[in-house]
């Protein structure tokens, strides 16, 4: 992938249909797992006392890419990190 917009990430994971065994889970599994590690050392930053499955990464990703066009442009693992901790914040 040459782009790095949250954009181009949702269109790959759009064309490999959120297959488990696809570069888009694996990417969305890498960025959960590094935010659940920080979480779990007591960064407010990561993803705090989550269980997920990488389907449900796929479909977290996707249905937040859909209702945030405007953020579209942004680097995507920033993109990612958004929709991750919108779904599972540390409190």
């Amino acid at each position: 992938m040459t782009q790095r917009r949250t954009q181009d990430l949702y269109l790959a994971c759009l064309a490999e249909q959120g297959a488990a065994s696809s570069w888009c889970s694996a990417y969305l599994m890498g960025v959960a797992d590094t935010l659940t590690a920080f979480g779990n050392g007591g960064d407010r930053g990561g993803l705090c006392n989550v269980d997920y499955s990488i389907e449900q990464l796929s479909e977290t990703f996707l249905t937040w890419a859909r209702a945030h066009d405007a953020l579209l442009q942004i680097d995507m693992l920033a993109g990612v990190t958004i929709a991750f901790r919108r779904r599972w914040p540390c409190r």
